[in-house]
């Protein structure tokens, strides 16, 4: 059991006309050692969890709370109930929902003061990567920054792999051992720059865009020898590469021509490269469709076409979803109403997405927790969900009904295989009925994705009903 401290932030809602600052319960701190000290009138919230070990008998489990104030003596006692269902879930490091969140690790060395790359960084590193995979994080991610690039005197290159192996160990060593995802090789709103040492060990960059000569010769260098090495390792077939982020031809250069051409550049590499991308245009994602190994969705109805998602899947793809700056709901931000957070993990179990991408986990403003929409660009929120600790992180409510969410679809996949395995009968098609029920009642008519429900007591009633009669099952 664990009992925490629901702290406020000052944030300002998008869309309050009047752009009024106000608290918002999102920090979840550790309690004192000494206990809390609340003002006469004034209400604190706690937040409590409990850990289920898998070994428990199902059953209903009572506890109390005792809150108690020990100058006066007076306390008060406060029931706990606890039901474990049949239902039993993976550890989060054996999810089958893929967890996502682009770990952007260079926030870490200027939120503390140390030193990109030195050994303090590589140490901070560790308790965020925990923190991760406690909730169900599987992807390694990767970029320029953990390689090497040597260009020799003659002009052949040369690369380096020892910071991208340590990251990758230690992510496995926390349990985060699924794909390993490389972003990006080119600027997709813009010219790439190219950046080197020389035979000398002299600093070198240079501007040079898919298609160019240096960009060409050095990625099909560069992707021959990652897929050698990753061979080497064991590691080839988690390894996926995003050529950019969110692809399109609307920002003046011609972003989809030079994707194509990474592709290409990347098969001509190693034929078995594979790619990822998140995508927030669908006419970008049918033109590059034959490109894409690992479609990534933007959770919106415009970018998202259910019967051709299906299709993708039909044919041997992945297909996943990701949420950032949008859509405006469901979302993570500070500012978003709390059932969006959980009722993701039901609309990914409804949409058959194999799991859920966000593109910021650490990427703090200057004030995290008095200005948390930093400059204003982006709301509230949407650039961290824990918090700056003691060289660790700090939950916020969101991170941690994000994790309920992602748990809600392990349960509806452990239900629906008992479902399966079951023999035939009433007791099967009870369940069966209370599943599709459940669904209709949380995530709303597949295909629409914001016709979830808003209210938490539906989505907990149809939970436990659900789960009421998978222990039912033969």
């Amino acid at each position: 059991m664990r009992l925490r401290l629901v702290d406020y932030v000052p944030a300002i809602a998008p869309d309050d006309p009047q752009k009024r600052r106000q608290l918002w319960p999102d920090i979840l701190r550790d309690l004192p050692p000494d206990g809390l000290t609340a003002p006469p009138g004034e209400t604190r919230c706690l937040w409590l969890s409990i850990a289920v070990p898998a070994d428990a008998s199902p059953g209903d489990y009572a506890g109390t709370v005792i809150v108690s104030d020990p100058d006066s003596g007076v306390s008060q006692s406060l029931p706990v109930r606890v039901c474990v269902h049949q239902a039993l879930l993976p550890d989060p490091t054996a999810w089958q929902f893929r967890v996502d969140f682009w770990q952007g690790f260079g926030h870490l060395a200027r939120q503390y003061g140390v030193e990109a790359g030195s050994e303090a960084h590589w140490q901070l590193m560790e308790p965020f990567l925990r923190d991760l995979a406690e909730h169900g994080q599987s992807v390694v991610q990767v970029g320029r920054g953990h390689f090497e690039w040597r260009r020799d005197a003659r002009g052949a290159w040369e690369f380096g792999f020892g910071a991208f192996d340590r990251y990758v160990e230690l992510c496995a060593s926390v349990g985060i051992d699924g794909l390993i995802e490389y972003l990006q090789m080119f600027d997709g709103r813009g010219d790439t720059t190219i950046a080197w040492l020389d035979a000398e060990g002299r600093y070198q960059q240079q501007v040079a865009n898919p298609g160019d000569p240096l960009f060409d010769e050095l990625w099909l260098a560069f992707g021959r020898a990652l897929a050698e090495h990753c061979r080497e390792k064991g590691w080839w077939e988690r390894l996926y590469i995003c050529p950019t982020d969110e692809p399109q031809d609307v920002y003046g250069p011609p972003t989809l021509d030079r994707f194509r051409r990474c592709v290409e550049l990347l098969r001509r590499a190693d034929p078995g490269h594979r790619t990822t991308v998140a995508l927030d245009s669908l006419a970008s994602a049918k033109e590059l469709a034959p490109c894409i190994d690992r479609f990534v969705f933007k959770l919106r109805a415009d970018v998202y076409d259910a019967a051709w998602a299906k299709a993708l899947r039909e044919s041997g793809k992945w297909v996943e979803t990701y949420i950032c700056c949008h859509p405006e709901r469901p979302n993570s931000f500070i500012t978003s109403q709390p059932i969006e957070q959980r009722a993701i993990g039901w609309i990914c179990w409804q949409e058959g997405f194999q799991g859920l991408l966000r593109w910021s986990y650490v990427n703090w403003p200057t004030d995290p927790f008095g200005q948390p929409e930093g400059d204003g660009a982006y709301t509230a929120g949407d650039l961290f969900v824990v918090y700056p600790g003691d060289r660790a992180p700090i939950a916020s409510t969101r991170w941690e009904r994000l994790r309920d969410g992602f748990e809600d679809y392990e349960m509806l996949r452990a239900v629906e295989r008992m479902i399966l395995k079951a023999a035939s009968g009433p007791e099967r098609d009870a369940a069966a009925a209370a599943l599709t029920s459940a669904l209709a009642r949380v995530a709303g008519p597949a295909g629409e994705l914001t016709s979830y429900t808003n209210d938490p007591e539906v989505l907990l009633t149809a939970r436990r009903e659900l789960l009421e009669a998978a222990d039912k099952l033969p």
